[in-house]
């Protein structure tokens, strides 16, 4: 697929990029407060510290969101890579999301509005929250890796998942 770049010379917003792009998005340093779907799979959402270790490394400029990233139903192979998460930044799903990664992000100065969630056994406030409200097994999420990620004065929980299979979160 073709690539595109966001916050440079190919879109404005992640949005529009989102509805033509097939492949990976590369979102440019700059601060992105829009809220979107991710409705199709095979999608990278890629920032200019991807392969770059928050918690232990200077960092490129920071391709900064604060919306909510939503993953619709049945996605497969979403990466969301070096990007910066803050204020009313959330990743949510809803249903069953297989092989997805979240790496090289940082994570820091979340504000979760508790006044949009419902917390029940299968949501709390959380900055990610990947359930699927279908208990069948053969409808869990499968292949779902967090790792080398920074989080930092994050309210409440980081990372809430349940009904899933093959989980990592790791460092």
């Amino acid at each position: 697929g073709r690539d595109y770049i966001v916050g440079s010379n190919a879109f404005a917003t992640i949005t529009e990029a989102m509805n033509v792009a097939t492949a990976r998005i590369y979102i440019a340093a700059g601060t992105y407060q829009e809220n979107f779907t991710i409705n199709k799979n095979n999608i990278s959402l890629i920032g200019p510290n991807n392969g770059v270790d928050p918690r232990n490394s200077s960092r490129n400029q920071e391709a900064i969101l604060k919306g909510t990233i939503s993953l619709s139903n049945g996605v497969d192979n979403i990466k969301i890579v070096g990007l910066a998460f803050t204020e009313s930044a959330k990743i949510s799903a809803r249903f069953t999301v297989t092989n997805f990664e979240f790496a090289f992000n940082n994570v820091y100065n979340t504000a979760v509005a508790t006044s949009t969630w419902t917390v029940t056994p299968l949501e709390v406030n959380a900055f990610m929250s990947i359930y699927n409200t279908n208990s069948l097994a053969s409808a869990a999420s499968k292949n779902l890796y967090i790792t080398n990620n920074r989080f930092h004065n994050v309210p409440e929980y980081n990372v809430s998942i349940a009904r899933a299979e093959n989980v990592v979160i790791q460092d």
